[in-house]
């Protein structure tokens, strides 16, 4: 999940591994003189690591599940005005580089059939690491506005509504809080449960209870001097290494081959 600014090179060196591992077996050709960081940002823009969590019809529908005087205010706007409504309750932010409807923080997924309504948001680990600094957003922030579980609970209620098949974000939250405030995430857990469900080689195993789980929210730490550290999170809970980061790719369409190299 996670992309990067020129002058935060060093900040984002993990991320970039990431990014180039999970492409080792898949045939690309790379842009001249493309810098590290570039690479790096263009991969987590515009390659989804994880299925969509829903498509923009969705989004464009979130609206109606908000409460008064927010609903009735999205309803007299127009659809731009709708859209920035939405980005501001969600703590997301316009992708200035790309002409997408997708947030800076997904990834735009086009259907066959050419359809806008039916363009997929993967997320990214911008939705988390991507946020506003006086104003601006920068790559490697911590998303303080960030309301993933009021965007998730939004979303289902609108998929049920429109009759839309559930996601595993959707299903998910059902059970697992992903934060209790606005600005941070359950992120720890996530990693517990979703390796809870792996033997060593990454296969999936599925007849085990799930573990004990301590539900606690964290901040993001900004990312610029993550070069600096020999540990990952906020409370220095993980080792640094591309591996303590491959958790939150494990979902159940990601196999063993999905990850294989790293």
């Amino acid at each position: 999940m996670v992309p990067f600014c020129r002058a935060c090179v060093g900040a984002f060196s993990i991320v970039i591994a990431i990014a180039s591992a999970a492409l080792q077996a898949t045939e690309r050709v790379d842009p001249p003189d493309e810098t590290l960081a570039q690479r790096g940002y263009r991969l987590l823009t515009t390659r989804a690591y994880l299925e969509p969590d829903f498509d923009q019809q969705t989004f464009d529908e979130l609206w109606k599940t908000w409460e008064e005087p927010a609903r009735t205010a999205a309803e007299q706007a127009d659809r731009a005005t709708r859209r920035r409504m939405a980005f501001e309750r969600y703590g997301l932010d316009q992708a200035v580089d790309r002409p997408s409807p997708a947030a800076i923080q997904y990834v735009p997924l086009a259907d066959a059939s050419g359809d806008e309504q039916r363009l997929g948001w993967a997320m990214n680990c911008l939705a988390c690491h991507g946020g506003k600094v006086a104003g601006r957003f920068v790559a490697g922030a911590p998303n303080s506005l960030y309301a993933l579980q009021t965007l998730t609970e939004e979303v289902r209620a609108t998929k049920i509504r429109l009759g839309k098949e559930l996601t595993h974000m959707d299903r998910g939250a059902m059970l697992v809080p992903l934060g209790g405030s606005i600005g941070t995430t359950n992120a720890v857990v996530f990693g517990k449960l979703l390796l809870a469900y792996r033997d060593p080689e990454l296969n999936r195993v599925s007849n085990r209870l799930p573990p004990t789980l301590l539900h606690h929210d964290m901040d993001a730490p900004a990312w610029w001097n993550t070069k600096k550290k020999q540990r990952l999170y906020i409370d220095g809970f993980a080792p640094k290494s591309p591996r303590a980061l491959m958790q939150f790719l494990l979902i159940p369409e990601n196999g063993p081959k999905e990850f294989a190299g790293w």
